[in-house]
C-alpha cells in the first residue's frame, strides 16, 4: 500500500494559478502512474488535504483557501478515478481548530490520528486492489 498526501504546498504557494493546478494534475498523475508500475495491484490511498484554521500565514504560502483546497482535491479525485487501484482518502472528522500543530499547518499527534483513520476507512472500503 502506497500513501499519498500532496498539494497544500500547491495551493498555497500558487493561489488561483490554473497554471499551477495544472501542473499539480500532471505531476499527481506522473506519481499515481509510477507507483502502480513500481508494484502492480498495490492499493494506493490519495489523502484528501483537509482544511486549514487560517491560510494567511507563512509567506510567501500565504494564497490558500478551502475553495483551493477543494478544486486541488477535485483534481486528485480525477486522477484517482482513472486507476482501479487508487482510492480516495477524506478526513471526515477533521478539525483544523484542534488538529493542527501550533504551526497552523501540520498535523499534530489528533491531527495524524485522524489522517490514519481516514485511510484506513478508504482501504476498508477496497478491500483487495482488482
Amino acid at each position: 500500500m502506497y500513501v499519498v498526501l500532496t498539494g497544500l504546498n500547491d495551493a498555497r504557494r500558487h493561489g488561483r494559478s490554473s497554471r499551477a493546478l495544472t501542473s499539480y494534475t500532471a505531476a499527481l498523475r506522473t506519481i499515481v502512474r509510477a507507483l502502480a508500475t513500481a508494484e502492480p495491484g498495490a492499493l494506493i490511498a490519495c489523502l484528501e488535504q483537509p482544511y486549514l484554521a487560517d491560510y494567511s500565514q507563512h509567506a510567501p504560502h500565504d494564497h490558500g483557501s478551502d475553495e483551493l483546497i477543494d478544486a486541488y482535491n477535485e483534481r486528485m479525485r480525477a486522477v484517482a478515478g482513472d486507476h482501479p487501484c487508487v482510492v480516495i482518502a477524506v478526513a471526515t472528522d477533521w478539525d483544523a481548530s484542534t488538529m493542527l500543530a501550533t504551526d497552523t499547518v501540520h498535523p499534530n499527534d489528533r491531527g495524524h490520528l485522524e489522517l490514519a483513520r481516514a485511510v484506513v476507512r478508504a482501504a476498508g472500503k477496497m478491500g483487495q486492489c482488482p
